[in-house]
């Protein structure tokens, strides 16, 4: 989890260093009229490299304690080349709640998405 001045981003890896699989998860904090028109205001998500990216459609996740499971939209799945649920083991300990917390705070102009604790 990350946040600067600009974005707010939260990512999952199969590595640390040398990362091959991913899903990555961006939020601009300022966005202009042109943004808001085309959609790009909304969470930016990637899986694996920018070819595989959208804009929007996620409809839930849901942070376990050794995994995360992420629901998308037809059109996002699509875009992403994934089916629409994404189930990913988390092998590092972390804190359910301070990451449920902190999507909240991303996605909190999206008020369509779910974030919950299985």
């Amino acid at each position: 989890m990350d946040e600067d001045l600009e974005v707010m981003m939260f990512g999952l890896a199969d590595d640390p260093f040398d990362t091959m699989e991913y899903i990555l998860f961006e939020r601009s904090l300022e966005h202009d009229e042109q943004d808001i028109k085309l959609g790009l205001d909304r969470v930016y998500v990637e899986v694996g490299d920018q070819s595989r990216s959208s804009y929007g459609g996620i409809e839930e996740i849901a942070i376990g304690k050794n995994k995360v499971t992420i629901r998308v939209n037809d059109v996002t799945a699509l875009h992403l080349g994934t089916e629409k649920t994404m189930k990913v083991t988390v092998s590092t300990e972390y804190d359910p709640d301070r990451v449920k917390e902190f999507l909240m705070n991303m996605f909190e102009r999206e008020p369509s998405v779910t974030i919950r604790l299985e």
